[in-house]
């Protein structure tokens, strides 16, 4: 636990009784690089994991890379999505690209282990990454784009308290066909009317 109270001190979080946010179920504490594994990196090169992200296919070297890079410029932050129960790193929460001067950023959930789907562990992850982004960073709205197809994350982001915002027809090219593409927003405990003024 010291290690963790220390990775989120080192990352600018605020820890109350020395424990990473989390919930019954889950906790999120910032990713490491030894986290970064061979079963990390078959996440990753799991076409069903990956199915509508756009990051697959990477060394361990390479995504060790972008962990330091986040970190050091700033730009995007990496949570690792835990067990409570058994403390297994089961996803990641990513916070990030940031855009510092408007104080919005994209936040993006995996479930990386696949027989933790469908237990609504993502909506909860989102939940708390959103809820960090909030208080921690002092970001005032959150934003995503998601494949209309895609109604699990749809479902686990409106689960987490985001809110359809609106529609990109076409957006994507999915197997060289045209799909919409649907947006979905955070705007903080306060709702959309704090985060617009």
């Amino acid at each position: 636990m010291d290690q963790e109270a220390s990775l989120l001190r080192w990352a600018g979080l605020t820890i109350a009784d020395g424990r990473a946010p989390g919930t019954d179920r889950i906790f999120l504490r910032p990713l490491t690089e030894s986290d970064i594994d061979e079963r990390y990196i078959a996440w990753f090169a799991d076409s069903e994991v990956t199915q509508f992200i756009q990051s697959r296919n990477f060394s361990i070297e390479e995504s060790r890379r972008y962990l330091r890079e986040g970190r050091t410029n700033r730009s995007y932050f990496l949570y690792a999505i835990c067990l409570k129960e058994t403390g297994a790193h089961i996803g990641n929460v990513k916070i990030g690209p940031i855009n510092w001067p408007h104080l919005v950023s994209d936040l993006v959930t995996v479930i990386g282990q696949k027989d933790c789907w469908g237990k609504g562990l993502a909506a909860e992850a989102i939940a708390l990454g959103s809820r960090m982004a909030v208080e921690e960073y002092g970001l005032r709205k959150l934003h995503g784009a998601i494949l209309e197809s895609n109604f699990g994350s749809i479902k686990a982001y409106t689960r987490a308290g985001w809110v359809v915002e609106g529609r990109l027809e076409g957006h994507y090219l999915v197997d060289g066909a045209p799909m919409d593409a649907i947006l979905v927003s955070y705007f903080g405990p306060r709702g959309r009317a704090d985060a617009l003024t």
